[in-house]
Order: structure tokens, then sequence, then C-alpha cells
């Protein structure tokens, strides 16, 4: 399966520590699968999945990039607010295969965490039901920086963070791309009120409904692990191991990888050029 063989590569370069004698015992292939993703996220690394629709296959690449770059700009805004220190960050494919699997590294890991753990899986599910609450994001916003314990923050400072972050998931959720959710929520915040703030009245003095109900936590569960199961491949042979890892995607003017001058060092060390 390509996406274990890039867990793993990713796993042994990074995170070595993850696959202990006896860490897969009692899981099933997908079960296994997102306990690597979540611990890589626990790690500095994060990986994104995206299906390409065949309207947009044409410019896929260009949707691409457009969606990690929104990823990118979440990560920026939450670091530069709560870890200006550690912004460094590097994207890269992980092969040069369909679907794209993509790889960031970056210094700031706790919002690798709770982008694994919350972010993702909750605009996985969200996109399919074509719903965007403003409510409901701000809630979601809340739980994450309540996870990054951001309270210290002033209340400028955090309503601004938190305002910044729910215009991205916007975008996210109107992505062209359909997002592929290989965590499933530290918390099943989409089966409980977490997200849903008390109605509150408009500057009209109208009342804003709630949004929908969300789907039940078995379909949410289903979803995700559907998703995972029916990832296609492509028919391409795989990419030799000294080639993964290596093309890098590009961030926008004003979004740049914190390299060091003088060349990019490669997120991942050199590894065996043994194939699996």
């Amino acid at each position: 399966m390509r996406l274990k063989r890039i867990l793993e590569k990713l796993v042994t370069s990074q995170a070595p520590h993850i696959m202990q004698p006896g860490w897969d015992k009692g899981k099933d292939e997908i079960t296994a699968l997102q306990f690597l993703v979540r611990k890589l996220a626990d790690n500095g690394v994060l990986v994104l999945v995206m299906k390409i629709p065949a309207s947009i296959q044409a410019a896929a690449e260009v949707y691409v990039k457009d969606t990690v770059n929104l990823y990118a700009r979440l990560y920026r805004i939450l670091s530069q607010s709560l870890f200006p220190s550690l912004s460094k960050l590097d994207i890269y494919y992980a092969d040069d295969r369909t679907p794209p699997v993509v790889v960031m590294i970056g210094d700031a890991t706790p919002i690798f965490s709770v982008m694994a753990g919350y972010i993702i899986p909750y605009i996985a599910i969200r996109q399919a039901t074509g719903v965007i609450n403003e409510l409901e994001l701000i809630g979601l916003m809340d739980v994450v920086l309540g996870e990054l314990e951001a309270g210290d923050l002033p209340q400028m400072v955090y309503r601004e963070v938190r305002a910044n972050a729910v215009d991205v998931l916007k975008s996210l959720l109107r992505a062209q791309v359909e997002h592929v959710s290989l965590t499933w929520f530290d918390k099943p915040i989409l089966n409980t009120k977490d997200l849903i703030s008390p109605l509150k009245k408009r500057q009209t003095g109208m009342l804003k409904p709630p949004p929908p109900p969300p789907p039940s936590l078995p379909q949410q569960q289903a979803k995700i692990k559907y998703d995972l199961e029916t990832l296609p491949e492509d028919e391409q042979p795989q990419t030799p191991t000294e080639r993964m890892f290596r093309t890098d995607i590009q961030l926008p003017r004003g979004e740049k990888n914190n390299s060091k001058q003088g060349g990019r060092k490669p997120p991942v060390p050199p590894l065996p050029f043994k194939d699996d």
C-alpha cells in the first residue's frame, strides 16, 4: 500500500521510536495507519492527502498548491502568535504519484497536533456536507486555542487570531480538492454541543440560527475509514526512495519557508536506497 510505505519511511527517518516492537498489535490496517499519522504529527510531521475531482484534473497542481498554502497560512497564524520562535516550515510532495500526499515539517509541533486531532477531520467531514457555519467554526477554534493554551493572550489578540483562522477554515471548506482525513478527532467534538455556541443576537436583534445537526458519531467514523479504504492508487511504478520527499512546494511571497540561507536542507535524512 503506497500510503503505508510513505508513512513507514517518514517514521523511520523522523521518529523511529514510534514503531516500537508490538506497536501495531491489535490494530487493523486502517487503525495502524491512523496511529502512525497521529504520532507523526506529535513529532512535527503533518501528512496531508487530497483527492482530485475529475473536473479539475487539468489544473490539479494549482489547486493542490492553493490548498496546501491555506494549511501553511493557518500554521503561520497560530505559530506567529503562540510560538514566534518556532516558525520554521517546509512542505514537500511525498512522491510523484496520485492522489497527492503532502508532507509538512515544522518546529511548532503542538500546532500540527491540533491540526491532525481536530482541524483536518473536521474539514473532511464538513466539506462533504457542504456546511460552512460561522458559529461552529468559532467554536472549533476555541477548542483548538484551548488545546494550545492560548487563554493568556490579550483578548483583542485572541479574537484576531481566531477570526483569521476561521477565515482560512472557510477557504479550506470551499477548496476544490477533496480533503481526506488520515486521523480521527482527539475528542468527538462534532458529536457534542462543544462547537455550538449559544445563540447570539445580531446587531439587528435577529437571532442567528444554529448549524444543522452534524452526522452521527458512527457516520463520521465510517466516512473517515471509508475514505482511507477507498483511497485510489494510480498504476504508475512506485517512486524510488531517493526521489521521495524531494519535490518542494513553494509558499507565496511573505510565507517563505524558514530554511537557512545557502540552500534548503531536505526534511528527511538520506534513506537506504532500497524499495519495498
